[in-house]
């Protein structure tokens, strides 16, 4: 009887390493190329997260100083509603994150 093939993961072995090495090198070479990207996506997709949720926080602060104007009472000053420098400065950090967003 001739010699038996070699088991099938022996076989693929010695395909890889010679009539296949090129195949090989470029599966590995285009397999670290998705695993960085799916790390970069993954970074990303928390920096947004974390951006939104800053956003929430800043909304609901926002909201909180307008309800405790509106319980002071409105000040207007030539039909312009005049807010205070921490109200502002919510509303520029809210402009800011949308922006990042």
């Amino acid at each position: 009887r001739p010699s038996t093939p070699p088991p099938k993961p022996v076989a693929f072995e010695d395909f890889k390493n010679e009539r296949g090495s090129e195949i090989n090198r470029i599966f590995k070479e285009n397999k670290s190329i998705l695993n960085e990207r799916r790390k970069r996506a993954s970074e990303t997709t928390q920096r947004i997260n974390a951006i939104k949720q800053e956003m929430d926080l800043t909304k609901e602060a926002l909201n909180f100083q307008k309800s405790i104007r509106e319980k002071q009472g409105e000040y207007e000053n030539k039909g312009l509603m005049i807010i205070d420098e921490e109200e502002f400065l919510l509303i520029l950090k809210l402009k800011d994150l949308k922006k990042q967003y």
